[in-house]
């Protein structure tokens, strides 16, 4: 079915360039929509490379008791992150009279007469500053991950 109007060259007229308007006007709005999607893939990059870096801290003390000290397992854990600016780590001992029991900082002799539980715990903090400023949300955020294993 055709039209019975006609379109003319005179009718089309002002509507020249308006195309070229509407790619400005989204262009911007996809953008910072762009922007924003990376910043935020950004924030779990930062959040996996501090549970990576955990987790190595771990593995460098579960190799032997002669690795428990914090040092070693701190320094395994900075270098897991590569040498990114402003990595925290924190290495820690504790034990326990049994699953679920208080948690001491020091060797404790336990009431039943049973080995106390050793565990070690690597705590990661790492800084993360978003590209924007966004309502509501501190710049910069610590991301921090902690882990935790038994080891005797």
């Amino acid at each position: 079915m055709r039209s019975k109007i006609a379109v003319t060259r005179a009718r089309r007229g002002g509507q020249r360039g308006n195309a070229l308007v509407e790619f400005a006007l989204m262009s911007v709005v996809m953008l910072m929509l762009t922007c924003g999607v990376a910043d935020f893939a950004r924030t779990f990059t930062i959040a996996n490379m501090a549970v990576g870096a955990a987790e190595a801290g771990l593995q460098y003390g579960a190799l032997s008791p002669s690795h428990w000290e914090e040092s070693g397992m701190e320094t395994a854990a900075k270098d897991a992150t590569g040498d990114y600016a402003g990595v925290t780590p924190v290495a820690s001992q504790y034990w326990t009279c049994g699953i679920g029991g208080s948690v001491y900082t020091t060797k404790p002799t336990c009431a039943d007469a049973s080995t106390p539980l050793t565990y070690i715990k690597m705590e990661v903090t790492i800084p993360y500053t978003s590209i924007f400023k966004y309502p509501l949300i501190p710049n910069p955020v610590a991301i921090t991950q902690t882990s935790v294993m038994r080891v005797q």
